[in-house]
């Protein structure tokens, strides 16, 4: 039976919005309370879940052919994609709800996956660990390893996500650490988790009450938003948008929201990562003396210089938006490019059909999805996977492109997938191309120069000589 070790670190580029259509099938199955979501279909399709999962379904991964491969149910069970019970598994970890479990591929062996998880072992003893699932059991059943769980980190905020290394094999698994504001970036290999974090400085310093939240990535791989509430002050909310280098693990604080209160709401980024949309919950007055939950649904640009000024109002609703269900986040984009949005204990998902269009043309729909007796909530998943691993998935052909560091004063380092002669075309937020220029890459870099681009957000659009184009978001910073 393979084991399974602790070693090593890497580095990663942001891809371009083509380079994550065929990587959904990852995320074609969702888990709900007492219902299975299947987007493997041109429609939507409800499917009873099956009795042996019991209640709370939390999370589950595919391969890359979107086939159901695991399952992780609130019942604390692993389950395969037939739902029979995982061979070989521990006592059940205490997992914490849906933002502090991941299921993440092995690098390079898409029979097989890590599940990351916390564990709450006493008030001031906290972990992060690992264990691995393979096809190990008898007659190939999916078993967990010998090694059982691995712990890699002490004391860590009850938050994490996932992102895709630039090597295009391995994959980053990041949180924060309790009692500071540092992100913490572990290379995921192999074996499992490196020797030790990329750690960055961050923002909000996570005191013991601020150390529950979520964290979510965009599906380039070169943003994450990170969420803190306090449990003691329920209208003491964190909510920062970080990006992010899958190059080197290093990420960096870009913006801190305002006027966000409250405990459980969700973020998402739309397919191409311009527009980042935030629910947030208040406590009002219902106009009759009566308290109400009040739920607004945010969009802001991210393409915008002024984040905080580009945001716009797309829908507010009392009560009946948000509410959690089972899970930490309420937001989540599904592999039909939409995003939806617990609408629990209501049966049904709101919808934001056309998440990539400005103001009210992304096409929200409150009641957008209603699933007859079906409990709402949305899984806890990475975005973007490498999965031209050899079982039928449709490689990615777009050439990977991360620009360090971003902001970019006068000059940086542009990273490419190929070596050759290639074009820029730098186009501000209005889509007006606004500088050009050519260069050599050459060993995978080239230098790269700002001109005279003003400080502002821009689109990098890079043709190698083959033809093959792909385009990134630089900040510009004077």
């Amino acid at each position: 039976m393979k084991r399974v070790a602790l070693p090593y670190i890497m580095t990663l580029f942001s891809y371009g919005c083509a380079t994550m259509l065929s990587a959904q099938a990852r995320n074609t199955h969702w888990l709900t309370a007492n219902c299975w979501l299947s987007f493997s279909t041109a429609t939507n399709q409800v499917l009873p879940m099956p009795p042996e999962m019991g209640p709370g379904g939390l999370m589950s991964i595919s391969d890359p052919n979107g086939q159901l491969l695991l399952t992780y149910s609130g019942l604390a069970e692993l389950r395969d994609g037939q739902f029979q019970l995982v061979e070989n598994q521990q006592s059940a970890p205490m997992f914490w709800g849906e933002s502090t479990s991941l299921f993440m591929p092995v690098p390079g062996q898409p029979e097989r996956t890590f599940l990351f998880h916390y564990r709450y072992f006493s008030a001031d003893v906290r972990k992060f660990g690992f264990m691995e699932i393979g096809p190990d059991g008898v007659d190939g059943q999916m078993s967990v390893t010998d090694t059982g769980t691995l712990w890699f980190m002490l004391n860590p905020a009850r938050k994490c996500t996932g992102i895709a290394h630039a090597n295009g094999e391995d994959y980053w698994f990041l949180t924060q650490a309790g009692g500071t504001n540092e992100v913490h970036a572990f290379r995921i290999g192999v074996l499992g988790v490196d020797e030790g974090p990329v750690v960055s400085p961050g923002g909000v310093v996570l005191a013991p009450e601020l150390q529950t939240g979520f964290m979510v990535a965009s599906a380039q791989g070169d943003r994450f938003i990170s969420q803190a509430y306090n449990v003691m002050v329920p209208n003491e909310t964190f909510i920062e948008l970080y990006t992010f280098d899958p190059a080197t693990g290093t990420a960096s604080l870009q913006h801190s929201f305002a006027d966000m209160s409250g405990q459980y709401w969700g973020a998402e980024f739309s397919p191409s990562g311009r527009y980042l949309y935030i629910l947030k919950q208040d406590g009002v007055d219902d106009g009759s003396g009566n308290s109400t939950w009040r739920y607004t649904l945010y969009q802001y640009d991210l393409l915008q210089t002024d984040i905080e000024s580009s945001r716009l109002t797309i829908a507010t609703q009392n009560y009946f938006l948000g509410g959690m269900g089972f899970s930490k986040n309420n937001m989540a984009l599904a592999p039909n490019g939409k995003i939806y949005i617990n609408r629990f204990p209501t049966s049904g998902f709101a919808v934001i059909n056309a998440p990539d269009e400005g103001s009210m043309a992304c096409a929200f729909e409150e009641t957008g999805w209603s699933m007859g007796e079906c409990t709402p909530s949305v899984p806890h998943m990475m975005k973007y996977y490498h999965d031209d691993l050899g079982l039928g998935a449709p490689e990615l052909n777009e050439p990977a492109l991360s620009v360090w560091p971003n902001p970019l004063q006068d000059k940086g380092t542009l990273r490419h997938a190929a070596d050759g002669p290639v074009h820029l075309r730098w186009s501000d937020a209005l889509g007006r191309v606004v500088l050009t220029g050519r260069g050599m890459v050459i060993g995978g870099q080239l230098e790269l120069h700002t001109g005279s681009l003003a400080t502002g957000q821009y689109l990098l659009s890079v043709t190698h000589v083959s033809g093959r184009s792909v385009t990134t978001r630089v900040n510009v910073m004077r």
